[in-house]
C-alpha cells in the first residue's frame, strides 16, 4: 500500500488524525512512504462519495463510472404522493453543492501531509484546467519553496488572494470549503450555470502564425476588442493561452480597436496556430450556462 485516497467526507482533523495513527501503527520511517491523496478542487456531489445514481437511472450514464452528466444541476419539484402540495426547489437548487476550493487553507493540507491533490475537471473548458491547475501549482511550489523563511506567512497570504481572484475568473458553482473546515450546511449553488468573475465571448480564429514576429493574425468574425483587452486563444494542440492585447495593426497601420470582419495582426508571445479560437474575456459575473 503506497497511497490512501480518502473520502470527500474527512475534515482536516480527520487527515492529521489518519497521519498519526499511521505514524503510531507502523513507525514513522514507514508511515512517511505512505501517500494521502485529497480532492481539493471542483464540483461536489450531495451524495456521500458517489452514492448517487441519478444519471444511471435517468440517461444510463453512471456517476460511479465517471460519467456523470450532473442531472443535479437542474431545477426540481417536489410532489407529495398525493400530488396536493409541490414546492419548487430552483431557488436554492437543494440538489447542487457550491463547488469545492480549498485554496484559502492549501497550507494546512499540506501541513497535515497531504501528497496529493485531486482537481475534478468534467467537462470543463481548456481555460479552466489551465487556470486551476497553475494556481495550485503556483501555491504548492511557493510552500516549499519559502516555508520557513522570513516573511513567508504574509507572502503566502497575499499570492493566495491573487491566486483566488484568478479561480473566481473561471466556471464556479459557488466556492465552497467543503467538509474541512466544518459540515457546508447551506452551501448550495443557487445557480444553474456558473457564478465565475468573467465570460468570454466568442471573436474568430486564428488564420495564420508569424513565428518571427511572434504575432497570430485574427479574422474577427463575431466580437471585436480594443488594446488593453484580454483575449483567450484555444485549440487541441495549443491548449489554452492568455494574451493582453497591446498592438493591433491592420495592413500594418496600428489600431486602438479590430471590428467584425477584419483581418488584424495581434502580439501573442506563444506559439498558437490556424484555427485555433479566439474569445475575448470579460468582466462581470457570468449568466448560467
Amino acid at each position: 500500500m503506497r497511497r490512501f485516497v480518502l473520502a470527500r467526507e474527512c475534515t482536516l482533523a480527520h487527515v492529521r488524525t489518519i497521519r498519526r495513527a499511521l505514524a503510531k501503527t507502523l513507525g514513522p520511517e514507514a508511515a512517511a512512504e505512505i501517500e494521502l491523496e485529497l480532492f481539493a478542487h471542483g464540483a461536489m456531489c450531495v451524495s456521500l462519495s458517489g452514492r448517487c445514481f441519478l444519471s444511471q437511472d435517468r440517461f444510463g450514464k453512471s456517476g460511479n463510472r465517471g460519467e456523470c452528466i450532473q442531472p443535479c444541476r437542474r431545477e426540481y419539484t417536489i410532489v407529495d404522493s398525493e400530488k396536493e402540495i409541490s414546492y419548487r426547489m430552483g431557488d436554492h437548487y437543494l440538489l447542487s453543492p457550491e463547488d469545492l476550493c480549498t485554496m484559502p487553507f492549501l497550507d494546512q493540507l499540506l501541513a497535515a501531509g497531504v501528497s496529493s491533490l485531486k482537481i475534478e475537471g468534467r467537462a470543463r473548458t481548456p481555460e479552466y484546467v489551465a487556470t486551476v491547475t497553475g494556481a495550485y501549482r503556483r501555491a504548492i511550489d511557493f510552500y516549499f519553496e519559502r516555508k520557513g523563511k522570513p516573511g513567508f506567512g504574509e507572502a503566502f497570504e497575499e499570492l493566495k488572494g491573487r491566486l483566488m481572484r484568478d479561480l473566481d475568473g473561471v466556471y464556479h458553482r459557488g466556492l465552497s470549503s467543503g467538509f474541512y473546515l466544518g459540515r457546508p450546511v447551506g452551501q448550495w449553488s443557487g445557480v444553474r450555470g456558473s457564478r465565475a468573475g468573467k465570460s468570454k465571448r466568442l471573436v474568430g480564429e486564428v488564420v495564420n502564425f508569424y513565428r518571427k514576429a511572434g504575432a497570430a493574425e485574427i479574422l474577427v468574425r463575431n466580437a471585436g476588442f480594443a488594446l488593453g483587452d484580454e483575449l483567450l486563444i484555444q485549440g487541441p494542440t495549443t491548449g489554452s493561452v492568455r494574451v493582453r492585447v497591446g498592438s493591433i495593426q491592420i495592413e500594418h497601420a496600428a489600431r486602438d480597436g479590430a471590428e467584425r470582419g477584419q483581418h488584424v495582426a495581434v502580439a501573442v508571445g506563444q506559439h498558437v496556430r490556424p484555427r485555433d479560437r479566439v474569445f475575448l474575456v470579460v468582466p462581470g459575473k457570468a449568466a448560467g450556462g
